[in-house]
């Protein structure tokens, strides 16, 4: 008997390799799988990449978008950070450069795109436009009464008496958006002024501004009006928003104190978008380049694409030639001249390489034309 032990020895030690060997054929590592299963979650060498697809690209054996997105990474679809699917499908992610390269040859993988981030831009435009509470633009159009405007930008502050309900009817039914509670922001802050507020800032899932920048903007934006407003008894007189009866919907992709990753801000506009938005402002650029290399620009094509009219601001920079931002075709740019800047007038987008000159503002040649002659870059936004 004990010669048949070194037998039976070599028997359990074959059959405990068979079962391995079958147990691995049935598990096999995803074959477009592009992140090494040996890797950490977050590799220390790694950045976030925004990976657009082709969404009809998706092989029947997946039932989901989500699930083909996590089969390119395999056992590291948790990098996975947010997904898009309503103005662009794709998600971002973080990858090493290498992880990333390989990616962008994933069939089904339209361009990948390294973040970067972007720069919050910052005044009596009403005025200027001629408008007036009796007559005109402002009355005719309710002052905005219904219309939901979408902010992306630093969040909001929502005790603000800008942002006061009182005298507004019940948003709409078909409004999709609503606030819930997030550290230092309680839901029941929002209002049929305020309605909605969310965060899609990774390191701060509160939606209220801590930079004034947001606030800043949405009040000017669809402020209520605040009678005798001052600062410390100084500049007295009525603060109101331009379209003061319009709703606003605050979507925060900025991060604190820092600027603003372009993937947070895809993010925010694919929310605004789903929510039910009528127009998503942005007053956040940075230096113009070729649309298809500029993710701000993918993401505002597929909101207009839905209907969704886009505003954003030209910048804060300048004087000097081709300083301003934000401008693709789908794009409504919007801009004023800095008080004392040579070169006021009405903007118009120019197309000729030769305008006329106008004193020192004449030497630069921004590509904007208005009837005295070219503008100088010179925006307070």
């Amino acid at each position: 008997m004990a010669s048949m032990t070194p037998i039976l020895l070599r028997c359990s030690l074959l059959l405990l390799l068979l079962v391995q060997s079958t147990h691995s054929s049935v598990t096999p590592k995803p074959k477009n799988a592009i992140a090494e299963e040996h890797e950490p979650a977050h590799p220390s060498s790694s950045s976030t990449y925004i990976v657009l697809t082709n969404h009809l690209a998706k092989q029947s054996k997946f039932d989901t978008l989500d699930r083909w997105y996590a089969s390119m990474l395999g056992k590291n679809s948790n990098r996975i950070r947010y997904t898009y699917g309503t103005v662009m499908h794709g998600f971002s992610v973080r990858l090493t450069d290498g992880e990333a390269q390989r990616m962008a040859t994933v069939p089904g993988v339209s361009r990948v795109y390294k973040d970067r981030l972007y720069h919050i831009h910052t005044t009596r435009s009403p005025w200027f436009m001629g408008l007036h509470d009796d007559f005109g633009a402002w009355p005719d159009a309710e002052f905005g009464d219904g219309v939901i405007i979408g902010l992306v930008d630093t969040g909001i502050w929502p005790e603000r008496a800008s942002f006061s309900d009182a005298g507004l009817s019940p948003v709409r039914s078909t409004w999709r958006g609503k606030c819930v509670d997030a550290p230092g922001f309680n839901a029941s802050l929002c209002n049929n002024k305020l309605v909605d507020a969310k965060s899609f800032v990774t390191a701060d899932s509160s939606p209220r501004d801590v930079e004034g920048h947001g606030t800043h903007v949405a009040s000017t934006a669809a402020g209520s009006e605040v009678p005798g407003a001052n600062l410390f008894k100084f500049a007295g007189g009525r603060a109101s928003g331009v379209a003061r009866k319009a709703r606003i919907a605050m979507y925060k992709a900025c991060i604190p104190m820092k600027d603003c990753p372009n993937s947070t801000l895809a993010a925010a506009i694919d929310a605004a978008v789903s929510d039910g938005v009528d127009l998503i402002s942005i007053s956040i650029g940075d230096t113009a380049r070729p649309f298809y290399d500029d993710l701000l620009a993918v993401a505002t094509f597929g909101a207009e694409r839905r209907g969704i009219f886009v505003v954003l601001s030209g910048g804060n920079y300048g004087p000097k030639a081709s300083c301003i931002t934000n401008v693709a075709p789908w794009m409504t740019t919007v801009g004023r001249r800095e008080p004392g800047a040579d070169g006021g007038g009405l903007l118009l987008a120019g197309t000729q390489s030769d305008y006329p000159r106008d004193s020192e503002a004449g030497r630069h040649r921004a590509g904007i034309e208005h009837p005295r002659g070219l503008v100088r870059c010179r925006l307070a936004i």
